[in-house]
C-alpha cells in the first residue's frame, strides 16, 4: 500500500486537450504544491474543465478569464503550462523526473522524502547527514578513515 501512495502523490496531469480534469480538483499545476490551485472555487461560475480556460475554439489560454477567477500568481503558473497542439486526451506523466516517466530511482528517493515529512524530520538530523556525508568524503588514508 505504501508503494502505491507513493505512485498516487508523484503523479500529475498533462494539459493536452483539457477536457479530462477538473480545474478545482485535478493535480495539474505543477508549480504548487500539490500540483492544485489555491483559489476556491466560486459557487455560480460555470468553468469546470480545464479546457473551460482555452480561448474559445483555440489552444490557448484565456488571459481575461484567468484574471476573473485566479490570483496573480495562480496566473503565471498556468500560463506557463504548454498546451498540447495534438489534441490528444489529458494524460497522467510522473511529477519527479524531466521526461514524465515514472523511474525506481525517483519513486525511492519520493518515498524517502515522504516518510521524512511524516516523522518531522529536523534541522538537527539535515545537519548530521551533512556531517557524515562530509567525514566519509575526507580524503585520508584507509588506514585512517577505519578509526573515524
Amino acid at each position: 500500500m505504501a508503494g502505491l501512495q507513493t505512485l498516487k502523490s508523484g503523479l500529475m496531469w498533462r494539459v493536452c486537450d483539457g477536457r479530462s480534469n477538473n480545474i478545482w480538483k485535478a493535480k495539474w499545476v505543477s508549480s504548487f504544491p500539490y500540483f492544485k490551485l489555491v483559489s476556491s472555487r466560486e459557487r455560480d461560475y460555470w468553468c469546470e474543465k480545464v479546457c473551460d480556460l482555452f480561448q474559445p475554439g483555440q489552444r490557448r489560454w484565456n488571459e481575461n478569464m484567468l484574471k476573473q477567477l485566479f490570483l496573480e500568481e495562480e496566473i503565471k503558473a498556468i500560463t506557463s503550462i504548454p498546451i498540447s497542439s495534438r489534441g490528444r486526451e489529458d494524460r497522467l506523466t510522473w511529477s519527479l523526473t524531466s521526461n514524465g516517466l515514472y523511474s525506481i530511482n525517483s519513486g525511492y528517493h519520493h518515498q524517502q522524502q515522504l516518510e521524512a515529512e511524516e516523522l518531522g524530520e529536523n534541522s538537527q538530523k539535515q545537519m548530521e547527514k551533512g556531517m557524515w556525508k562530509r567525514l566519509w568524503s575526507m580524503k585520508v588514508a584507509p588506514a585512517v578513515k577505519h578509526f573515524i
